[in-house]
């Protein structure tokens, strides 16, 4: 059983671009959740499902999918076009596979375990000149409850869609990221229903606002007003770089 962490934190740079964003972070609590297909790395979201299945195995599969999603069908244009699909993906399953754009319709949210990681300061919050925000669990709200963590191998899964449950697939191809990427302990949250986004969180959840070790005042100062005018006050922290190695201090300040 997979223990989610007490707090998740969210990378963010601050610019011209995304400074209105960044404000209404603390202003009016929203979090946009991405579709997948703009994520940084060309390989997230494209693992590859196996579609190695007999002409019965699709005809069983797209049975099943036409009853879902187009019940008022006859039972006759049912078989033809049952009938017709099977037969074509059988043969080509790229010709399932070329329609098949849910998963970029899907909102998606990125966390990770760490506060204090440089790469992730680096690369996400602009050099160490952005913020990371801290988000605690509370567990009478769902919105950060139905958390998924991230797996990190060398090689693709390929779960086969007619022997594997949607919960694998759903893994093999949202949660499953190359080994290079393992040291940003990513977890995830994913709106099925109503795809990307600004969604609202409850202002409790955000607990802390850590200040990049190479912010400018400009910004230090916005974020700290930003923070302080919050209700509840989220805690104010500095990173700082460690003297005898490469590491950061997060250290609680008091935003005067």
């Amino acid at each position: 059983m997979i223990n989610n962490p007490s707090f998740f934190y969210k990378y963010y740079p601050i610019n011209k671009e995304n400074e209105t964003f960044i404000k209404r972070i603390f202003t009016h609590n929203e979090l946009y959740f991405s579709s997948p297909k703009k994520f940084n790395d060309p390989f997230d979201s494209k693992n590859p499902l196996s579609y190695d299945g007999s002409l019965a195995d699709w005809e069983k599969y797209i049975r099943n999918r036409i009853d879902k999603y187009v019940p008022n069908l006859s039972a006759e244009q049912k078989e033809s076009k049952i009938k017709e699909f099977a037969q074509k993906v059988q043969s080509n399953p790229d010709f399932y596979n070329s329609g098949k754009s849910y998963i970029d319709k899907m909102g998606v949210f990125c966390m990770t375990e760490k506060k204090d990681n440089i790469l992730m300061w680096s690369h996400y919050a602009d050099g160490h000149k952005g913020i990371c925000l801290e988000f605690q669990l509370i567990s009478n709200n769902p919105f950060f409850m139905i958390t998924h963590q991230m797996h990190y191998t060398f090689q693709y899964s390929k779960p086969n869609i007619f022997k594997s449950s949607k919960e694998e697939q759903m893994q093999a191809i949202l949660l499953t990221k190359s080994k290079d990427w393992e040291y940003e302990k990513e977890w995830r949250i994913i709106n099925h229903d109503n795809g990307p986004g600004i969604y609202n969180f409850p202002a409790e959840f955000l607990t802390g606002v850590i200040l990049g070790c190479s912010m400018i005042k400009e910004h230090k100062d916005l974020i700290t007003n930003l923070t302080l005018s919050r209700n509840p006050k989220p805690k104010i922290y500095q990173a700082k770089k460690k003297k005898d190695d490469f590491g950061l201090d997060i250290i609680e300040i008091n935003g005067s």
